[in-house]
């Protein structure tokens, strides 16, 4: 199991809510799913511009923080695990046919902080 915390803080004079749907705007392109959370949202395998991301499932927890009148903060809290392929392709690999290794290997250098880190940096832009 992997985890990383991304973050984040702009200054505009917008609502919290046209923050919010900006991050949402944003957030879009990484795909998945997402739902509403309490002060931020939920986005389940968003994945897109991560690499070896077929080996893990992904679950990420955005919170959105109105720090003063003008300034908002992000903070992305990114966990992933190995998902059925790893196994399937670690067990197989183990008992039947070795190079299918490759795949639990790739796991270990999955890094989505770079792609989630991104898509707050398209924030302020969104807010026009």
């Amino acid at each position: 199991m992997g985890s990383k915390s991304v973050y984040y803080s702009i200054t505009t004079n917008k609502s919290m809510a046209e923050v919010k749907d900006a991050a949402r705007k944003s957030f879009m392109f990484l795909g998945g799913s997402m739902f509403e959370a309490g002060d931020g949202f939920q986005i389940k395998q968003g994945i897109n511009g991560i690499n070896f991301a077929f080996a893990a499932n992904f679950e990420t927890m955005i919170n959105i923080r109105q720090a003063a009148p003008d300034k908002y903060e992000f903070f992305a809290n990114i966990n992933w695990s190995p998902n059925t392929l790893f196994w399937i392709c670690l067990i197989v690999g183990i008992f039947v046919f070795g190079i299918l290794w490759i795949v639990p290997l790739l796991y270990l250098f999955i890094d989505p902080s770079q792609a989630y880190q991104d898509a707050l940096f398209r924030i302020q832009g969104m807010l026009g």
